[in-house]
């Protein structure tokens, strides 16, 4: 997995779910982001989380993700561009979402907010997805 080249520091402070996907607290997403452009990862960009011990609830219509990498487009741009797309596609998320309403879109979560007292942004995590250079890539 392409997380796993990330610096050490920063993977233990993601959540990893059971199916391998990598997701930090909003803090974390601009540093993550400059470390993969830094070793040359690109960034696909990602998602939202409420993650509890006993589920996760993703809001899957909402994202981050840069527009795909071009035909002509050498990997050293697309790294640059699909980062600072995403982290703006994210910091304009993070700006305009309400994300407790959007938690209390699923019952579970709902039900946890009024029998156990929870704050449901205690439990949102954000995936980012990265990319290496393929192989045929400098041919690009």
């Amino acid at each position: 997995m392409e997380e796993m080249l990330l610096p050490e520091a920063l993977r233990v402070r993601a959540s990893v779910t059971p199916g391998g996907e990598h997701a930090w607290r909003q803090p974390d997403i601009a540093p993550v982001i400059a470390a993969a452009q830094i070793i040359g990862l690109a960034t696909l960009g990602g998602q939202p989380q409420f993650q509890f011990p006993d589920a996760t609830c993703e809001p899957y219509w909402l994202e981050y993700v840069p527009t795909p990498r071009q035909a002509d487009e050498d990997w050293p741009t697309y790294v640059t561009r699909s980062a600072h797309e995403t982290l703006t596609a994210f910091s304009r998320l993070w700006e305009t979402v309400d994300f407790t309403n959007e938690a209390m879109q699923w019952e579970f979560i709902r039900q946890k907010v009024q029998v156990e007292g929870i704050d449901p942004l205690n439990y949102l995590w954000f995936v980012l997805y990265f990319d290496v250079e393929p192989p045929s890539s400098s041919t690009v």
